[in-house]
């Protein structure tokens, strides 16, 4: 019997030391914002503003895995859904955008998520942004906007329009 709990004893004290080592070299996983957006394998912004039937805009980028393809989607302002146009695009137009969201500060952007409950029919918005390393940045906000929120927009609307008229 004394044996049997000296050999208990030794295999707990063991085990306590392995589980400690193993603890002690576990990494805690942080959520940190990127410092810059770059690489980007998805994109997807909508704006929408109030009642009006079409009143939304939605631009959308994603790189197909299989063939590192990026395909925009494009759906303007006024228009019906069916009207949405997609566009295969290069690496060199998504650096291009990935420049100006970082060009007024985009990855700051992250967490955003405020509202002005006092508003019924306003404006919306909503940006979710994933790059290669599985960083993301996501922002959402109704009748409340972020800093440069206005900028960008233009930055967006000028963007993905040019997309469009390049692709007609």
């Amino acid at each position: 019997m004394k044996n049997i709990i000296i050999i208990l004893c030794a295999v707990f004290a063991v085990s306590l030391t392995m589980i400690q080592f193993k603890t002690s070299t576990i990494k805690p996983v942080i959520n940190q914002t990127p410092s810059e957006i770059e690489n980007i394998t998805s994109f997807h912004f909508f704006r929408t503003n109030g009642y009006e039937i079409y009143s939304d805009i939605r631009y959308d980028i994603d790189k197909d895995e299989t063939t590192d393809k990026y395909i925009a989607k494009v759906k303007l302002y006024g228009e019906p859904e069916e009207n949405t146009k997609e566009i295969e695009i290069t690496k060199d137009k998504v650096q291009e955008l990935e420049k100006k969201l970082n060009q007024y500060e985009v990855v700051k952007w992250d967490g955003f998520n405020k509202s002005d409950d006092g508003v019924c029919d306003g404006d919306s918005f909503s940006l979710s942004i994933t790059m290669e390393n599985d960083e993301e940045i996501s922002a959402h906000g109704y009748m409340m906007w972020p800093e440069h929120y206005r900028d960008v927009l233009k930055q967006l609307d000028s963007f993905f329009t040019q997309l469009m008229e390049q692709n007609l």
